[in-house]
């Protein structure tokens, strides 16, 4: 699979039930490449949209949004089509969510490729140091 550079990014490409990336090319349109099937393209579209914002850099005022939970969100589980506002929600449940399997239980899902793992993880440790500077906070007050 190609690099995500000038001539290539890449899109998400939503076949059936399962989500998987694929490269592709500015001169190529989502009619060339699922031209066998629009109602297929109709839902690779909307993945597509996701993974492209995820390439993008964000300005701050983005980036706030974005920690808002306002601005577009980021595909964290391809396999099982979970972007990171849906994982934050899960993990703000509850303090018993410490792993990233645990994570996807919360989900109703398992994982199944793994590269989602360190991302969760690292959503998690963020989660945890931000409750811990509102704890430390609410103590000096």
């Amino acid at each position: 699979m190609p690099a995500a550079s000038k001539s290539v990014f890449m899109a998400a490409v939503y076949h059936g039930f399962r989500a998987a990336l694929s490269g592709l090319s500015p001169g190529q349109t989502w009619r060339d490449i699922f031209a066998s099937d629009y109602h297929q393209q109709r839902y690779c579209k909307p993945f597509a949209r996701l993974a492209w914002s995820c390439l993008h850099r964000r300005t701050g005022r983005e980036q706030a949004n974005r920690r808002a939970g306002n601005g577009r969100q980021m595909i964290v589980c391809v396999c099982n089509a979970k972007n990171c506002r849906t994982v934050r929600e899960v993990l703000s449940q509850g303090p018993h969510i410490d792993t990233p399997a645990a994570a996807h239980r919360a989900m109703g899902s398992t994982p199944q490729c793994g590269r989602c793992l360190p991302t969760i993880a690292s959503m998690i440790s963020d989660l945890r140091n931000e409750n811990a500077v509102v704890t430390a906070l609410a103590a000096a007050d």
